[in-house]
């Protein structure tokens, strides 16, 4: 999902965890934080298509940088900044080598006067450790990072990091640079749904797309074929899969028993 599948998205059953990133977000408090889960328990959704147009409809300025291997992070991100500073889009020129680095950070100071909250989300940061195959090669990246936490403390701008799960553990040698202190306010876990969740999620896609929806047989399939044996909780991916196999399924009218 993204910025204009908004309307859709809000009745997947997020809108807590949507309200609940947002305010963290926009605690006087937080600098730096992170969200992690599972791969494919919709992260990304979220951030795009739940919190984005949450801040973007109260005025706040939002970007999300997809961290990739097509392009240097630090580049990336110098690059997006410069989108609210001219300092910042020379930066992004001049810093012209395969690091992407540059060690004047000047322009940061325009964030210092900035009139509110500026938000930089980091998204799927676990391409950061796969990018930068050593310390070394990720030091320009982590300078940026402490300059701007160390130089700036009274910086509008605001970062939040999107991880894997597995990955979370990697996030201690920007931990260590910054010493920033976690705490729950910036140290937020997204959750798989529960399996009443997911029915409520199932229904939304049955009624957006105008299928019949047995209540009894979804119930069923969500409790005993979808959750996970582990801790019983349903991923959203699977949710998409299902709700796309029904859909696409000949001569379905929807969530019928014999569908599922």
């Amino acid at each position: 999902f993204g910025e204009d599948d908004a309307a859709a998205f809000a009745t997947l059953g997020r809108r807590t965890d949507v309200s609940r990133l947002a305010s963290a977000l926009l605690d006087p408090q937080f600098r730096f934080g992170v969200l992690f889960a599972e791969s494919g328990c919709g992260k990304t959704s979220l951030l795009r298509a739940g919190v984005q147009p949450e801040l973007k409809k109260l005025g706040y300025t939002f970007y999300v940088d997809d961290i990739n291997n097509q392009e240097e992070p630090l580049r990336s991100v110098i690059r997006l900044l410069g989108a609210n500073t001219t300092a910042a889009a020379n930066a992004a020129a001049d810093a012209g080598g395969q690091d992407g680095s540059s060690t004047d950070y000047r322009w940061l100071a325009c964030y210092d006067a900035a009139p509110r909250q500026v938000f930089l989300i980091l998204d799927q940061f676990e391409q950061f450790f796969l990018h930068y195959g050593n310390p070394e090669q990720a030091e320009p990246f982590l300078s940026f990072l402490k300059e701007w936490w160390m130089l700036h403390p009274s910086s509008q701008l605001r970062i939040l990091v999107s991880i894997r799960e597995d990955y979370l553990g990697k996030l201690a040698v920007i931990q260590e640079r910054l010493q920033y202190v976690q705490t729950v306010h910036n140290h937020l876990r997204l959750r798989k749904f529960l399996p009443e969740d997911a029915v409520g999620v199932l229904r939304s896609m049955a009624n957006e797309s105008d299928l019949v929806f047995h209540e009894a047989a979804v119930r069923q399939a969500c409790r005993e074929e979808l959750a996970s044996r582990t801790d019983g909780t349903v991923s959203p991916v699977d949710l998409q899969i299902l709700a796309t196999g029904v859909r696409d399924l000949p001569g379905t009218t929807g969530f019928t028993g014999e569908a599922l």
